[in-house]
């Protein structure tokens, strides 16, 4: 019942959008996809295909054709890993204008580089780093200076992604890019706001073996990027898709784009994934755990306290990183705990 609650809520959104571009004149509606996103599909594991989201390179296409002029033509990739295969959501930008757009591709993993290397080979205007990236190097490693904002900043380094992007976000030496896809954990919904960070610099999940709880929730990755101009534009599941309130003309008809459907933004990409994504079902951990996560996520706003406990409860014994900083929140009701421990200490937590 929850999952038709919020199928009927995106309806709802969409049809309002449409209504909305068919009785404006001055923009040309954006359909679901035309043509098909068949670059961004992953058939190899049998999800399905045309995609119903725009790929990153339709994005940076309307970008360009509605703001030429401010265009940098210089996009960044963290976690490029091989720079191909996931697949990755910026080569098809890249192979498509070699020629004109440059790249840096950071990837810390030497066995990764070697491949990035040579996948990347034909790309001369591409730059490889190998390093990792923490909250402490952020800044000077991602330096960029332009008259244009970066294009499109790609982040998926698998924990920390809030915290790094949040101090990126932060720094006035670091130009604030035009869209920012960030990857976030796959099952926590708003208004449940989850974020590992790096304390002392550590990289890394909270666990290294469960995959329902880690890394950052797409409402704490909202919560940081929302003071700072970014709308939510699609919710490809698991990558939430930013783009900066100064380009949102370039996507005239987005329903997505204002601030009160962010909500249903969220819970459209993730019913898509659950009732079509082969990989939906394969990245869990805990079954049950995740069969109650919907009730869980339609009651936090009444019971915060209760629904950040019960989700403690029933991971905190997974939390094998150490040192550990976990922020855990419920959107819209003050109430946020902290749970951290140091190397080798057990879990302490401070609520809020």
């Amino acid at each position: 019942m929850p999952g038709h609650f919020f199928l009927v809520l995106c309806f709802f959104v969409l049809c309002q959008c449409h209504e909305k571009c068919l009785h404006n004149n001055n923009t040309k509606p954006i359909e679901w996809v035309i043509p098909p996103e068949l670059e961004s599909c992953i058939t190899e594991k049998k999800d399905v295909c045309p995609s119903i989201f725009i790929s990153l390179l339709r994005v940076w296409d309307e970008l360009n054709a509605s703001f030429p002029d401010k265009m940098s033509h210089f996009v960044q990739n963290v976690g490029a890993r091989d720079g191909i295969s996931g697949p990755d959501p910026l080569y098809p930008l890249i192979k498509a204008y070699p020629d004109q757009l440059s790249a840096v591709l950071v990837e810390p993993n030497s066995l990764m580089v070697e491949k990035l290397r040579k996948n990347y080979m034909r790309f001369a205007r591409s730059k490889i780093v190998e390093t990792g990236i923490s909250p402490s190097n952020a800044a000077t490693l991602m330096a960029y200076e332009s008259q244009h904002s970066m294009d499109i900043f790609k982040f998926d380094i698998d924990g920390c992604e809030c915290h790094i992007l949040d101090v990126l976000l932060k720094d006035p030496t670091w130009t604030n890019p035009k869209v920012i896809q960030i990857e976030t954990n796959h099952l926590l919904m708003p208004p449940l706001s989850y974020i590992d960070l790096c304390r002392n610099d550590t990289p890394g999940r909270s666990t290294s073996r469960d995959l329902d709880v880690w890394g950052c929730s797409i409402q704490a990755a909202y919560n940081v990027v929302q003071p700072h101009g970014y709308r939510l534009l699609q919710y490809d599941w698991p990558d939430a898709v930013f783009v900066h309130e100064a380009y949102l003309a370039s996507f005239p008809c987005f329903a997505w784009l204002e601030p009160e459907n962010f909500h249903a933004a969220a819970f459209h990409g993730h019913m898509h994934a659950r009732t079509h994504y082969y990989r939906y079902r394969h990245h869990q951990t805990d079954h049950s755990f995740v069969n109650t996560l919907e009730k869980l996520t339609l009651q936090a706003s009444i019971h915060p306290g209760k629904t950040i406990e019960y989700i403690r409860d029933m991971k905190s014994r997974t939390w094998s990183k150490r040192p550990l900083w976990i922020e855990m929140a419920v959107a819209g009701t003050g109430v946020a705990a902290t749970f951290t421990a140091s190397k080798g200490g057990t879990i302490e937590e401070i609520w809020h």
